[in-house]
């Protein structure tokens, strides 16, 4: 499995309360938010990342970049855009815990910085957006590439 893939199985436990998952860059993103159901976790293709070669394995680390977002309406106040910005940051930090619990990656934990997405995209759609490595606990065997 790759990474993308733990993330996605991560991501669909919140299927059940109605939020989706996307891959992809932006601009497929942008595109797809028009018909995807919303609130979303987007796991935006990674820029970079590093193989950790050893003890027999081979394990991805990615610099993941992982959004968060809903529906706004374009000209929102400052006050109702906070409310779905702060429900978003709970479903944040209940992601990143199931991560955690999944046992698929190194603990993420720590000062997570985010930053605000609004008027970002041509879809309104607002939430947070994570700069996070994410690192497999348990990678492919070298033998058996």
């Amino acid at each position: 499995m790759s990474v993308e893939s733990k993330m996605k199985s991560v991501a669909d436990t919140f299927q059940g309360e109605g939020v989706s998952y996307y891959f992809g860059d932006w601009a497929r993103t942008n595109i797809a938010l028009d018909s995807n159901i919303l609130p979303a976790i987007v796991y935006v293709m990674p820029a970079s990342g590093e193989i950790d070669l050893s003890a027999g394995n081979v394990r991805d680390k990615e610099n993941a970049l992982i959004a968060f977002l809903d529906k706004t309406t374009f000209d929102f106040e400052a006050t109702e855009n906070n409310v779905i910005v702060e429900s978003l940051k709970a479903l944040a930090m209940r992601f990143f815990i199931a991560c955690n619990n999944s046992r698929l990656f190194e603990p993420i934990g720590g000062k997570l910085p985010y930053r605000v997405v609004y008027d970002m995209l041509d879809v309104n759609v607002t939430g947070i957006k994570f700069e996070v490595p994410i690192k497999e606990v348990t990678g492919k065997c070298i033998k058996g590439l």
